[in-house]
């Protein structure tokens, strides 16, 4: 049977987001249902100074099963009257289900609840790439969500929900803005992951172990400059690729046949950095167990970023969202 559901997502931690994203709606689907997210509003009265963010829909429900600054907070500053947004802050959202379904709520909303959380991971894992926020623990594990739905046309006791207790500390970086949500949220519907060089990226930069940072971190620029030569060698045999890319022997190598074939000049090359700051530390850790030191694990991730920068770039938002219609607005 056909049913429609609403609710609210909690999220395990908050999201800087533009001024645009406030009040905006935007769809994704898991097998088992369509949905959309609803970003919470600026309230209706402005002042100086921080304020709780509101309830997006018109529907009581919602308003009672959020209290406080839940939904999450906006600092402001009024300029000639008018509201001039600082920043943003998101924690919760409002969420609409449309699902073909005769389950128990019970049992939906936990099933629902499971595919919406790694639904959630991959679109997580885009924002934290393009915004440079950590929104999730290291290497996406225990990334989560709380949840509770109702039938729309249910009483308020009518309801059901998911939960997860792992919570995330918030490093901010730049805010989401509506494009990166739009397609972030379009690729989790697809269920199309950031590229694995950038996981690797993403993993480096996460955990706390010294020694594994600078092994991922070199791992990324390795598949990265792989991905590289494979472009540049288009007419040649996976076999042959695979050979040439052997015989580079690890990252210099590979960087220094990707340069001879992009006539990069000396003053430019970067084989020599690479060395300094991602190989040596990289084979001190994995041949002599070494642990590196936390400025040479900063030096070999940004060193890793580089190289996936010039030879693997991210696709932006813009990019991927060219061919895509406009996400709706409530």
């Amino acid at each position: 049977m056909s049913r429609t559901l609403r609710g609210t997502v909690t999220l395990l931690h908050q999201i800087y987001v533009a001024e645009g994203v406030l009040g905006e709606s935007f769809a994704g689907a898991v097998d088992l249902a369509a949905f959309s997210l609803t970003i919470p509003a600026l309230p209706t009265e402005h002042s100086d100074g921080i304020m709780a963010l509101t309830c997006p829909i018109d529907d009581d429900r919602l308003r009672s099963s959020v209290v406080d600054d839940t939904w999450g907070t906006t600092a402001h500053f009024l300029e000639s009257g008018k509201p001039r947004n600082l920043s943003s802050y998101i924690k919760t959202v409002a969420i609409e289900v449309e699902a073909e379904s005769d389950q128990d709520l019970a049992i939906f909303t936990a099933t629902f609840g499971k595919k919406f959380t790694d639904w959630f991971a991959i679109a997580t894992q885009w924002l934290e790439l393009w915004a440079k926020q950590v929104l999730s623990p290291y290497q996406g594990e225990g990334i989560g969500t709380r949840g509770r739905l109702w039938e729309n046309n249910a009483p308020p006791p009518g309801r059901s929900g998911w939960h997860a207790h792992r919570v995330v500390v918030h490093i901010g970086g730049s805010h989401v803005d509506r494009n990166m949500l739009h397609t972030a949220c379009r690729n989790a519907t697809e269920s199309v992951g950031v590229p694995p060089e950038w996981r690797l990226y993403l993993s480096a930069s996460r955990t706390h172990d010294n020694r594994l940072a600078v092994i991922e971190a070199a791992s990324a620029a390795e598949v990265a400059l792989s991905r590289a030569l494979d472009t540049r060698l288009p007419m040649l045999s996976e076999a042959a690729r695979n050979r040439i890319t052997q015989n580079a022997n690890g990252i210099i190598e590979m960087v220094r046949l990707l340069e001879d074939m992009d006539n990069v000049s000396s003053t430019e090359s970067r084989w020599r950095q690479v060395a300094h700051r991602l190989a040596y530390p990289r084979n001190q850790a994995a041949h002599k167990g070494l642990r590196p030191a936390d400025e040479e694990v900063k030096g070999a991730v940004k060193e890793a970023k580089k190289l996936l920068d010039l030879y693997a770039p991210l696709p932006s938002p813009a990019s991927i969202a060219d061919d895509c219609d406009e996400s709706v607005t409530r």
